[in-house]
């Protein structure tokens, strides 16, 4: 009875250890798309600047400040921090260098909307702002096999001493922060920007400035009102008008 319930005690928080790296590797996978949508130029993150990052907020004690600066690179060998990725032996069950970043780009959509997208980059102007979008990322976590607490194989435990365990999160995200260089203004805006996108989108944008002064009426049968009517002007608005009122006072 022994035989069976000994490594059955042992095997069950491991198995709870293994599901849990599962959950942080899709959370990685994740976070590792979500950063590709606004990085520089459309391309993805430095691979290994982005491990690190994803290490240093994943994978770091609940007590560590979370910094926008990537940490230096420790040692590959070296264990994660955490009591709960070691084994019952105390061994590490994770290492650094068995967190990797797999596949990362930033591709153009497959299909009939990439193929509208191709047509509308004849378009004068900077629509669409990027002929990608489509991030694919992978991240592998392969942990440890079970070993002693003098670090030979676990035999008891097998197959989990020799299991070779790999696993592999994979995320796919269509999606672009067109607006990510804010509302845009001037004569050459950033081709991000709102007003560049616009801009394409509506032709009568470039009559702006170029028209001479006319006198329209403010009130034209059929139209309706027109007050100061600028033919050509984009003045977005990020932020609409309700949001930035005052709350209700609390009664």
């Amino acid at each position: 009875m022994g035989a069976v319930l000994v490594p059955l005690f042992l095997l069950v928080p491991i198995l709870a250890k293994y599901i849990h790296l599962q959950h942080k590797g899709e959370q990685m996978a994740r976070a590792s798309a979500w950063q590709a949508t606004v990085h520089k130029d459309y391309g993805v993150p430095e691979r290994a600047r982005m491990e690190r990052l994803l290490m240093a907020r994943h994978f770091a004690p609940a007590n560590e400040p979370v910094r926008s600066t990537v940490p230096a690179a420790p040692s590959p060998r070296s264990p994660v921090p955490g009591v709960f990725l070691n084994t019952f032996s105390n061994q590490p069950l994770l290492r650094r260098a068995d967190v990797q970043l797999g596949r990362y780009a930033n591709r153009g959509a497959p299909g009939f909307m990439d193929d509208v997208l191709d047509m509308a980059e004849s378009f004068p102007g900077e629509f669409p702002p990027n002929d990608k979008g489509l991030v694919e990322t992978r991240v592998n976590i392969n942990p440890q096999n079970l070993r002693t607490i003098d670090g030979r194989p676990a035999v008891y435990l097998a197959p989990f001493d020799t299991i070779n365990l790999r696993m592999e999160s994979h995320q796919m995200l269509l999606a672009d922060a067109w607006n990510a260089a804010g509302a845009g203004k001037g004569e050459s805006p950033h081709p991000r920007s709102v007003l560049a996108q616009v801009r394409t989108l509506v032709p009568s944008s470039y009559l702006d400035g170029v028209l001479p002064d006319w006198k329209i009426p403010d009130v034209i049968p059929v139209v309706g009102v027109l007050d100061n009517l600028d033919i050509g002007h984009i003045e977005p608005d990020v932020v609409p008008k309700p949001r930035l009122e005052p709350y209700a006072p609390r009664r």
